[in-house]
């Protein structure tokens, strides 16, 4: 029985990403970290006997290439091609292929195919006794802002081998594709065609299979980069049966994991229970090491402390030591100490009238007419009782963010 088409496809290395923003010690750790993640991955492939590992552009951040990193990637690409695996690379955005660029003039090894033409090109893979065991049909980008559909110019092929659609593109409809500039944008009806048992993509960080009834993924990239990038990240490995579906495997690599957790009314008096009340607040993760950014909202006894740098500093600290974590981001610019809200709406301020026209306009059909005028809230309806149920909806949940907003640290409004 002939074996399935076995390979790895990884997207968005973003090698030597700057990270600017970042402590010294943070800024090295995840350079480092995405340095380990390919490792990771590079022995994965080898491991498992993979026929290639599919590079789906962006390899680089920038033209800017350390000569560390420019020797770690071509050595990784070594070691695969002395497995015995073929290597497809088609360049991305960040990491174009013209003749003035970066890419084009790094010495790659012999199984490494370099795909930087807008033409697709189509690639065999063969197997440890040279015969074919897969196809990959691929096209790069040629120079950084590539705005023509690529996708489209992918011919049908004959399903005669598995074959693998290899491309950086953004696919209308992604999910976080706001995310990212719509470089060579691409439709449902571009992976459509037949003969193609996977399509293997890349540009958009968040893992995803696009249709759910078409096989067309990115794996995201191999190491989040920032808290807009949480979670688990690596790649996929695929098999591919000569006669049957794609099966795909999602392979953490990254060393690092971002997490965000947003907390609402913290509980402590003090910075001890406060600590203790956040850590449990953050999920637990098999990484190695995290990130953790903890977004404060609602009522804080400890809220007007928690405006102080230096007391957010000490807390982080000692928060990331709780958690084993790398680095923790306290954000905390919504808390409002506690108040007594029944005795907020018996006291003469502008917070007690807010709220009796929020309470009264609940019900006052006329007083919600001409707070809200027609045609001030263009996403209302048109029909009064329509418009008024929308209207009404919004006010629901404005009592809580009236009290952030006009009641003011320290005592008093």
């Amino acid at each position: 029985m002939t074996a399935p088409f076995r390979f790895l496809h990884l997207a968005d290395l973003h090698l030597d990403t700057a990270f600017r923003g970042r402590s010294d010690e943070v800024r090295e750790a995840l350079r480092r970290a995405t340095r380990e993640a390919f490792e990771a991955a590079v022995d994965t492939a080898i491991e498992r006997g993979a026929h290639a590992v599919l590079l789906a552009g962006d390899v680089f951040d920038s033209e800017v290439l350390t000569f560390a990193t420019e020797t770690f990637l071509l050595e990784g690409c070594r070691r695969l091609g002395e497995a015995g695996i073929t290597v497809v690379y088609c360049t991305g955005n960040h990491d174009p292929g013209g003749a003035a660029h970066r890419v084009r003039a790094l010495p790659w090894p012999d199984k490494v195919h370099l795909v930087y033409s807008a033409a697709p090109t189509t690639i065999d893979i063969l197997d440890g006794r040279g015969e074919p065991v897969g196809r990959v049909v691929s096209a790069g980008f040629a120079k950084k802002e590539q705005h023509d559909n690529l996708a489209a110019k992918f011919p049908a092929m004959d399903g005669g081998l598995p074959t693998v659609g290899l491309l950086h593109t953004q696919v209308e409809g992604a999910e976080a594709g706001e995310a990212h500039t719509p470089y060579a944008p691409s439709t449902r009806t571009d992976f459509e065609k037949p003969g193609y048992h996977y399509w293997a993509l890349g540009h958009i960080h968040k893992r995803q299979q696009v249709f759910a009834d078409l096989p067309v993924h990115y794996p995201g990239n191999l190491q989040g980069r920032h808290p807009r990038e949480p979670g688990p990240k690596g790649g996929n490995w695929v098999e591919i049966p000569p006669m049957g579906l794609a099966r795909v495997a999602f392979v953490p690599f990254a060393p690092l994991e971002w997490q965000t957790a947003a907390v609402r009314d913290p509980a402590g008096d003090s910075l001890d229970a406060l600590v203790t009340a956040l850590a449990e607040a953050v999920p637990a993760t098999e990484a190695g090491r995290r990130l953790v950014r903890l977004e404060l909202s609602g009522a804080s006894p400890l809220a007007e402390e928690l405006r102080r740098e230096d007391n957010r500093a000490e807390l982080e600290a000692q928060l990331a030591a709780r958690l084993g974590a790398l680095d923790v981001e306290v954000r905390a610019g919504d808390l409002h100490r506690p108040v007594d809200v029944e005795e907020l709406r018996a006291s003469p301020s502008p917070l007690a009238t807010a709220l009796a026209l929020r309470e009264q306009a609940l019900t006052d059909d006329e007083l919600l007419d001409r707070l809200v005028p027609e045609g001030l809230s263009p996403a209302a309806a048109t029909d009064p009782a329509e418009r008024r149920a929308y209207l009404r909806g919004l006010l629901a949940d404005l009592e809580p963010a009236l009290i952030e907003r006009l009641v003011a640290p320290g005592g008093g409004e």
